[in-house]
């Protein structure tokens, strides 16, 4: 008798993972009280998640539209960036979405091989981010979720009804560069249905 070959939802799973990044580095960061996070446990690790509603609605709306560049191909990198208190961009960490198969098959038999796989170069990220030392951010900085997509796909949400209460702007360079930047790999999470390249960008001042 032969296995079943089943499709795994690609696109949940890295979305799922984006969202534990983003609380956890938020957390990492110190930019909100530690009193609104509480501790969940994601791929064998415990990570910090907000309890804020309004900043967990600004998460979870960003990435309904990550969401959908994801299923149309047009999503090339989710970052998360800091600002100082005079809106100059300090830091940033970018998820660079390098291939993705949406509707990836695989025999069911290795699927759990697979998944586990995946989810241990989750775990990595989230371990190596909290090991780095990073130099606190000083008082009042603030920060953004930027997506980086294409012509297309800014058009395609531009026009879609279900995303008028959450309109995306399109950033001046001088919003988005960093000054005298530094760059430092976090992780390349490479399978046979997806390839991520992770890093942190910060400011050399």
């Amino acid at each position: 008798m032969s296995s079943q070959a089943r499709s795994i939802d690609i696109v949940d799973i890295l979305v799922e993972f984006l969202e534990v990044s983003i609380h956890h580095l938020l957390f990492l960061r110190n930019l909100y009280p530690p009193s609104i996070f509480v501790l969940r446990k994601m791929y064998n690790i415990p990570v910090q998640v907000s309890q804020h509603p309004g900043l967990n609605q600004y998460i979870i709306e960003t990435l309904r539209s990550a969401k959908a560049l994801l299923r149309s191909s047009h999503l090339k990198c989710l970052s998360v960036c800091f600002y100082s208190d005079n809106e100059i961009p300090i830091e940033r960490f970018v998820f660079d979405i390098l291939s993705i198969h949406e509707n990836f098959r695989i025999d069911h038999d290795f699927s759990d091989t697979y998944l586990v796989k995946l989810r241990d170069g989750f775990r990595a990220f989230c371990l190596k981010v909290a090991a780095i030392d990073m130099k606190p951010l000083t008082e009042n900085c603030s920060f953004q979720i930027h997506l980086q997509t294409t012509e297309q796909g800014s058009q395609a949400l531009a026009n879609d009804p279900a995303f008028e209460g959450f309109p995306w702007i399109e950033l001046e360079a001088t919003e988005k560069e960093i000054p005298d930047p530094q760059l430092a790999p976090l992780r390349t999470i490479e399978s046979d249905f997806i390839k991520i390249q992770m890093y942190r960008e910060m400011t050399s001042r």
